[in-house]
């Protein structure tokens, strides 16, 4: 009886890996002298394989053992890529990690960047700040996919940029954290920005109100205007507090019987919980005088409400200057960089330093935390 078992053409074996266990069966054949084993996980894959290698065989004759010329040009071109001491198991790690990307515009991934902030708690106020430096960044670059983006897209837009050096420089850093985000992510293999360096800067002097400024801003003309408006002022001109986190403070929030302040993490810039207390008398009699039990405004209220302040006293409000001035003159009175830091909520006293020490006089500290509230 003919046996039905069928038999490879000359050139082409049928083999068993009994010490492999995944593939035990293989097809082997020569090429040039050297052999080459392809394994399958059963039998029937085995032989379909050799068969179908073994028609090619008939048609297009021996070459087609042999891998083709541009095979081997491309495969010669990817090694030079990769390097020659590169494994190809780390290649393939790689690839299966990032190969199969979605496309992502640079639109797509802010809105995604911003909601994972969202989620991670991050303050609206702080959000804020991103929105303008986001929405120049989607009209330059929003419709093109995050992969295509080079080194010299972020630096023609940056360099576009009609502002001030400092702006210049916050919005490096915003598409810095957007691209090392989607690293993170696993959404791009590599950052466009890795290697730039953010805008180098002149150190400028802060912006200080002097005292005199400082008692037409706290004048009775504005403590008529709103009580809760003038002790929020306040704990940026006493305190040194930020914008953001003295706009969402409650009454519970100022604790009296302490003397101190609780800044609760979801309205702090580190986010973390902090307790300040050291601080200037002056502070808590506006404080007192401003009843933070009957507190209502949200922050949008309270922006306008001290920008109105601002106008009444005619004096100009640069951004951050209460606290700055409340920095420049604590040390100035104090003489101690590290106390000044401690109630700021800063790891290191270098900043101080460097930025408030001999910005005011010793007179002139000691009278700011003089102003007080109406009788």
């Amino acid at each position: 009886m003919k046996s039905t078992k069928w038999t490879p053409p000359r050139g082409i074996r049928l083999i068993g890996q009994p010490s492999c266990k995944k593939k035990k069966y293989a097809v082997q054949w020569v090429v040039d002298g050297k052999r080459k084993t392809k394994g399958f996980s059963s039998s029937e894959a085995q032989v379909t394989y050799a068969k179908t290698l073994a028609n090619e065989l008939r048609s297009r004759g021996t070459r087609v053992l042999r891998p083709h010329d541009a095979n081997i040009r491309e495969w010669r071109a990817f090694r030079d890529q990769i390097g020659h001491d590169v494994a190809l198991s780390e290649v393939l790690e790689v690839w299966r990690k990032y190969g199969a990307r979605e496309e992502l515009t640079v639109s797509t991934a802010l809105d995604r960047l911003t909601a994972a902030r969202t989620a991670e708690g991050v303050a609206k106020t702080t959000l804020l700040h991103y929105t303008a430096i986001h929405k120049r960044l989607k009209e330059a670059l929003g419709d093109r996919d995050v992969a295509t983006i080079t080194h010299s897209d972020i630096s023609q837009w940056l360099a576009g940029l009609d502002m001030a050096p400092l702006s210049v420089r916050t919005h490096f850093i915003r598409a810095r954290s957007l691209f090392n985000w989607l690293r993170v992510q696993r959404l791009l293999t590599h950052s466009p920005i890795e290697g730039m360096r953010p805008p180098k800067l002149v150190q400028e002097e802060v912006s200080v109100l002097t005292v005199a400024q400082g008692k037409l801003l706290l004048s009775d003309a504005n403590c008529a205007v709103s009580r809760e408006m003038m002790g929020r002022i306040a704990l940026e001109a006493f305190a040194g507090g930020r914008f953001s986190s003295v706009a969402q403070m409650t009454a519970d929030d100022i604790r009296f019987d302490q003397q101190g302040i609780v800044l609760q993490a979801s309205k702090i810039k580190t986010r973390r919980r902090q307790f300040v207390d050291g601080l200037p008398a002056n502070l808590w009699a506006w404080l007192k005088w401003s009843d933070p039990k009957s507190w209502k405004m949200n922050v949008s209220e309270y922006m306008h409400a001290k920008s109105g302040a601002f106008a009444r006293a005619v004096v100009a409000n640069p951004g951050n200057v209460l606290r700055h001035s409340f920095c420049s003159y604590h040390v100035a009175a104090l003489k101690d960089v590290s106390r000044t830091a401690v109630i700021l909520c800063h790891n290191s006293p270098k900043m101080l330093w460097s930025h408030y020490k001999g910005r005011a006089t010793e007179v002139d500290g000691k009278a700011w935390f003089e102003i007080m509230p109406p009788a």
